[in-house]
């Protein structure tokens, strides 16, 4: 890691140590577009399992290309 952020020039780099952090622990996780679509989509996601408890929803932005993004 500290080499990439070397290599490409990035400043402010340190180590910070963390503390009252025993073990991380890997939760189901799931995400499911329920709008704009009709129907509920369930979509394939990466995310830090157990990191906000309880449900949470936000915004999608929906691209039919990748050229949209």
């Amino acid at each position: 890691m500290m080499y990439y952020a070397q290599e490409e020039q990035f400043d402010n780099i340190r180590l910070e140590s963390v503390s009252n952090f025993t073990k991380w622990v890997r939760v189901k996780e799931s995400l499911t577009m329920t709008s704009p679509r009709p129907v509920a989509t369930k979509l394939s996601l990466t995310a830090l399992g157990g990191s906000v408890s309880g449900d949470v929803q936000g915004s999608v932005i929906v691209v039919d290309t990748f050229d949209e993004l």
